[in-house]
């Protein structure tokens, strides 16, 4: 009797809790969302949105969960409609047990503003993907114009550096490679915040200090075109000064043509 009154409680344990469960998801299925919780991930110094924007888009298209039963909160749709904002990344949408409803985003990272030879304005963000200018808020990143005709595209940078084709036609792989490069390097990143395209397909980098211009042709070894700049910077330029040469030229391998003023 005892053996069979300690299976009967071990079976009827796990049984119980099920049904526990059961009427506790029932009821919370009952509740109404008494509050929206949304967090945006600033940490990476951009601002794109902000929780208004958040709530206006999820009102205009009926998915704001506030005051609904939570059984009727559509976690998937509200996902949906918010990842269709330009500067989200990725979002998360989850249902909390005390009738609350949390929005969890990532925004995207612009590392490079571009302007083409047909004045229209984007970003390449740090995927290698564009990203519309916003109207709100201006990130301090790199500036690149010049002779470029990139068009709208959906491919990334990536994409466009492994096909042959895209690649000869358009500067979105050099530019997202040079703007990565910049980025990454704080020095680099408070000297350099203008890139240039030439006429002959050249870029040329515009400094913050010194009036002169880098001409630096494309990305190929582009890790030691500047190396040989930082010697030039240090050993060079701190003999003559900042102002006395006009450009500096990197494209030549092992080498460093400078012309003066």
């Amino acid at each position: 009797m005892k053996r069979i009154l300690n299976i009967a409680f071990w079976i009827f344990i796990p049984i119980g809790i099920l049904i526990l469960l059961g009427f506790s998801n029932a009821a919370q299925n009952e509740l109404l969302c008494a509050e929206l919780n949304v967090h945006i991930d600033y940490e990476n110094g951009m601002q794109f949105l902000s929780r208004e924007d958040v709530v206006n888009r999820l009102r205009q298209s009926n998915t704001d969960p506030t005051g609904k039963k939570m059984l009727n909160v559509q976690v998937d749709e509200m996902e949906a409609v918010l990842m269709k904002i330009p500067e989200v990344q990725s979002v998360e949408v989850f249902k909390t047990i005390d009738g609350r409803v949390g929005v969890s985003i990532a925004q995207r990272r612009p590392i490079v503003r571009v302007i083409n030879s047909n004045g229209r304005q984007f970003y390449i963000d740090d995927r290698g993907f564009q990203m519309p200018v916003s109207n709100y808020y201006f990130p301090r990143v790199p500036v690149v114009h010049g002779y470029i005709s990139e068009p709208e595209l959906t491919e990334s940078a990536h994409e466009i550096a492994g096909d042959s084709l895209l690649r000869s036609i358009m500067r979105t792989d050099d530019i997202y490679a040079m703007a990565n490069f910049i980025t990454g390097n704080s020095f680099w990143n408070a000297q350099i915040q203008e890139i240039y395209f030439s006429r002959k397909g050249d870029m040329e980098l515009i400094p913050i200090v010194g009036d002169h211009r880098i001409i630096f042709g494309d990305t190929s070894h582009m890790e030691e075109k500047f190396n040989k700049l930082m010697v030039f910077y240090k050993e060079g330029i701190k003999q003559t000064g900042w102002n006395r040469y006009d450009t500096i030229n990197l494209k030549y391998r092992n080498q460093i043509v400078c012309s003066k003023k």
